[in-house]
């Protein structure tokens, strides 16, 4: 019998606003993540006196449960407001995007471009063969099911879940049943990222400012082959390209190169004050 549960209920997944100083940032979290992932960079710009604030996108966190019925317009509409507000009472102003986060940002900024663009893991292509069957089989697929065939015993899993979940039992044959059959993906959804990803990719040439781009040398999500692509694409005379020695995860709780992130970031950041 499925079981009730609340995904994301932890209040580190909130949005959140550190320091104070006239000089301010924007970061945009990524799929399927939260202000969580993006709370290590904005503390780290508030210590060091910078307004740092991070938004929730619609249809994630605690309103997952209504992702299904969001996609690129809502998301695009939340990350420009925000933006546009900070903007306003700010100067220098820093847009940060990570993954998906990162398409966000390229979206947003044509009218209204910070001082600088910094692009973690930049989203803008999937590999294999899901981009072009995405538009077709949302017609007749509307949802999958990622855990279907979980195997709840693997490590990796259940450190996937423990900021999901916390403190919920993966042991318990009811919280297995309701994760396997509850916890879906739309596939409406899926082609949405894509095509918010196709027109980040398309609008990178019209991008004037300094970019710094980070990119972990083994992320088999967002490959370094087609984020070079995307660095090639931007119009920017100062693109700063970094490679590190790792996966998608570069900037999650545990990451070796969470470390190195922040020091780049701040290097580019007092560089610019």
């Amino acid at each position: 019998m499925p079981v009730e549960l609340q995904p994301y209920a932890d209040p580190v997944h909130q949005p959140f606003d550190f320091g104070d100083g006239a000089a301010s940032a924007l970061l945009i979290h990524g799929f399927p993540g939260t202000p969580a992932e993006m709370r290590p960079i904005g503390q780290m710009l508030g210590e060091n006196g910078w307004r740092a604030q991070g938004i929730l996108l619609p249809g994630f966190g605690e309103d997952i449960v209504n992702l299904g019925h969001r996609g690129r317009e809502d998301w695009l509409s939340e990350a420009e407001s925000a933006w546009l507000d900070l903007r306003g009472s700010s100067h220098p102003t820093i847009l940060i995007g990570y993954s998906m986060g990162a398409a966000v940002a390229l979206n947003i900024i044509s009218a209204h471009p910070p001082d600088l663009l910094i692009l973690i893991a930049p989203f803008w292509r999937l590999p294999g063969f899901l981009p072009r069957l995405a538009p077709v089989a949302k017609i007749f697929i509307p949802d999958i099911y990622p855990f279907r065939n979980a195997d709840f015993s693997d490590p990796n899993l259940r450190d996937q879940f423990n900021p999901i979940l916390p403190g919920v039992d993966l042991d318990d044959p009811e919280v297995q049943e309701t994760i396997r059959t509850e916890f879906r993906l739309s596939v409406r959804v899926i082609d949405e990222i894509l095509n918010l990803g196709k027109k980040a990719y398309q609008l990178a040439n019209q991008v004037q400012i300094p970019t710094l781009v980070i990119q972990g040398k083994k992320d088999p999500l967002v490959r370094p082959s087609e984020t070079i692509k995307l660095v090639k694409r931007i119009g920017s005379k100062r693109v700063d390209y970094h490679e590190l020695d790792g996966d998608h995860d570069l900037i999650q709780d545990g990451s070796i190169n969470r470390t190195k992130v922040n020091e780049l970031i701040l290097r580019e950041v007092n560089r610019l004050r």
